[in-house]
Parts: C-alpha cells; sequence; structure tokens
C-alpha cells in the first residue's frame, strides 16, 4: 500500500502536479494515523493512535516503537505535503518562453 502512495505522489511529480502530489501524501498521512500503513502492531489492525500506543503499552513495546508512533508517521507525511504545497507555490518556472530558453546563438 505504501509504494503505490509513493508511485502516485512520483508519478504527479513527474507530471508537475504539485497539488494532485501532495493529495496524495494526505491521504498517506491519514492511512498511517489510522494504521493502514505503518502500523506499529504486529497484527496490522486499523485503529486510532490512542488505542495503537495503549496497546503497545499493554505488550510493554512501548518505548521500542516510542519514535515509530503513529503520531510521527501522519505528521511527516503531512509535513511532506506542506512541503510540496509551499514548493509548488513559490518555485514556480517563468511562465514567458523566452525567459524559460537560451538564446538562439546563430540569430
Amino acid at each position: 500500500m505504501t509504494s503505490l502512495i509513493w508511485a502516485t505522489t512520483l508519478a504527479h511529480l513527474i507530471d508537475g502536479r504539485i497539488r494532485a502530489a501532495a493529495a496524495a501524501m494526505l491521504v498517506a498521512s491519514v492511512m498511517a494515523w489510522f494504521g493502514i500503513i505503518h502500523s506499529p502492531l504486529p497484527s496490522g489492525p486499523i485503529v486510532t493512535p490512542r488505542v495503537a500506543l495503549a496497546r503497545l503499552k499493554a505488550e510493554g513495546r512501548d518505548l521500542a516503537s516510542a519514535n515509530q508512533t503513529p503520531y510521527h508517521w501522519a505528521v511527516a507525511y503531512g509535513g511532506f505535503a506542506l512541503i510540496l504545497l509551499i514548493i509548488g507555490t513559490v518555485g514556480r518556472a517563468p511562465a514567458d518562453p523566452a525567459v524559460m530558453s537560451p538564446p538562439d546563438p546563430w540569430s
């Protein structure tokens, strides 16, 4: 599932569709929040982060997975979506074709 989201994001970036790529990362953020991807639990249930952390604590694995909670993954994907949106807004290429192409040395 994760590879499909990343492939979708990459395809949108190659096509120059920054907003669509950011939307794919937001979908990944929601999926990570509920454990659909990157679940910290071995059985991989779809649960809220609070339930996942409670189960980890009950299993005695809360310290081992302290930096890989659903909160961390969701924020990471959401942050990447935000970075894509900022780059898409600030880093746009000039619309004038004369600016984009170098001058012809033979003319």
